[in-house]
């Protein structure tokens, strides 16, 4: 579903325009109107005839809203009557289990239903099977339960959460505490949140229209005529896809986060820099932050023995469970088929073998001098982790595993670097032109991903005299709109 289009900018104006114009206590009124206008919009089936029919998504949506706001209401009165925790832990499965149908469908019984018996998509599941507002319901459900949060009594309130339009599809994943107070009681205006608003929703535009999209040229080129080209191409191809996946989901998180502030909510983004990390369990953990989070709090940490990580009572095979569960739940909630069931065995066999050959690789960089914390020990670990999670995006992204197997094959067998330095590259869809925007935009976002942890370089800007200030957000549009890739990439 391609949620960022300017006809979603332009009602999102308006609303914004109204909610500041009500008074702040009736304000979530607005952003419930808003929800369900965009709930409509996203996830009405335009291909079916029926105006009934093609809002069955809309209505599985708002079934377990009701499931989950009744859910919360149940458990809390359990919790105060004294129900054991067992009884209401397997009530909150129930629920929960409710809830996640859509998805379980969509995900699980897409595996069954396309991948094995090649029987097409469950296209009305798929509309419906968001991950977000699933496990936004879930998480609710569970703070109740744990007595974290009180439960909503309103319902009309709890939709206004649940379907929070701006994280509705693209997250960030939100807790019920990190929104109910600003929701409920209304944000005053703020002109510099706005503002960091508006930046925010520029930069996220740069990240998928200049750089992801373009770079979805080459990798469809190279994807879609797999018999055409060998070897570098297809690590090169692998390489774009690491890069287009990331600016992809960063560039939605940017745009969804930025258009949650203009209506006064700060969010992170959750993903932190995950090009830095020295190994796939620290890429795990930095790739889309607030999806990692979820899954630990909700579902590792209920099953680990101690909170102190692996111990020698816990067992191998019991910690490479809550591993295995987490890599599953993560990789299912991007995609569904056997390449989601292959993608987490893939990364939780990552993590472990990470794990027994930590002290190996630790003895083998004494054994070559290389001091631990050292800038060349940070780029090699850097290097490869990198190497590891390309080969993983490369078998998500061939059009089946034989073929991925195939490619990285011929990465290894076929060596032919030289194209990189000829006009083999223009072979791939793009011209010089969109290969220069392309680098000078991949080391621009490694500028600012750099300079960020050290300074914040929203408030940077709006420190700034005015000239300056509107200087910049002029140029950035105007990047935006001569450098952007419309129309034809996904």
């Amino acid at each position: 579903m391609n949620v960022f289009t300017p006809g979603f900018f332009l009602i999102t104006a308006a609303v914004a325009a109204v909610y500041y114009l009500v008074p702040a206590v009736r304000r979530w009124y607005v952003l419930l109107a808003a929800d369900l206008l965009f709930c409509v919009l996203w996830l009405r089936d335009p291909a079916e005839g029926a105006l009934l029919h093609g809002l069955v998504p809309v209505l599985l949506v708002l079934v377990c809203a009701a499931v989950s706001w009744a859910g919360g209401l149940l458990l809390e009165a359990a919790a105060d009557r004294g129900t054991g925790g067992g009884m209401r832990g397997g009530l909150l499965l129930l629920f929960s289990l409710v809830c996640a149908a859509p998805v379980l469908a969509d995900r699980i019984g897409g595996l069954v239903y396309t991948d094995l018996l090649h029987r097409g998509t469950l296209g009305i599941i798929r509309a419906a099977g968001s991950m977000y507002f699933t496990l936004r319901m879930i998480s609710y459900m569970a703070d109740v339960r744990a007595g974290m949060i009180r439960a909503q009594r309103n319902p009309l309130r709890y939709l206004a959460y649940a379907l929070f339009f701006p994280t509705f599809l693209q997250g960030p994943l939100l807790r019920y505490w990190e929104l109910a107070g600003g929701l409920y009681e209304g944000n005053a205006f703020d002109r510099r949140k706005v503002t960091a608003g508006l930046q925010l929703i520029l930069w996220g535009l740069f990240l998928k229209l200049v750089i992801s999209d373009r770079a979805a040229i080459v990798v469809d080129t190279v994807y879609g005529h797999t018999e055409s080209f060998m070897g570098v191409y297809f690590l090169l191809a692998g390489l774009l896809f690491v890069l287009q996946v990331y600016t992809g989901l960063l560039g939605a998180a940017c745009m969804a986060a930025g258009t949650a502030e203009l209506f006064g909510f700060r969010f992170r983004t959750g993903f932190r820099q995950p090009v830095r990390a020295v190994s796939v369990k620290d890429y795990w953990e930095r790739f889309n932050g607030t999806v990692t989070a979820w899954i630990s709090d909700y579902v590792v940490r209920p099953m680990e023995r101690r909170r102190s990580g692996r111990q020698d009572g816990d067992g191998l095979v019991t910690w490479g469970a809550r591993v295995l569960a987490a890599t599953m739940i993560g990789s299912f909630w991007y995609t569904g088929g056997l390449k989601a069931l292959f993608l987490g065995f893939l990364f939780a066999f990552y993590m472990i073998m990470g794990e027994l050959t930590a002290d190996a690789r630790a003895a083998a960089a004494d054994a070559i001098r290389l001091p631990a914390g050292s800038f060349a020990e940070k780029m090699l670990a850097r290097a490869n982790t990198l190497l590891w999670v390309t080969i993983a995006w490369i078998l998500y992204r061939a059009p089946s595993l034989g073929a991925g197997f195939g490619m990285l094959l011929s990465i290894l067998r076929d060596r032919n670097p030289w194209i990189l330095f000829g006009d083999e590259l223009l072979q791939l869809g793009i011209g010089w032109k969109d290969w220069n925007i392309l680098l000078a935009a991949c080391l621009l976002l490694l500028i600012v991903e750099s300079e960020q942890p050290r300074h914040c370089i929203r408030d940077r800007i709006l420190a700034q005299h005015a000239v300056v200030r509107w200087g910049l957000y002029a140029a950035g549009l105007l990047t935006v709109f001569l450098f952007g890739v419309y129309g034809g990439a996904i």
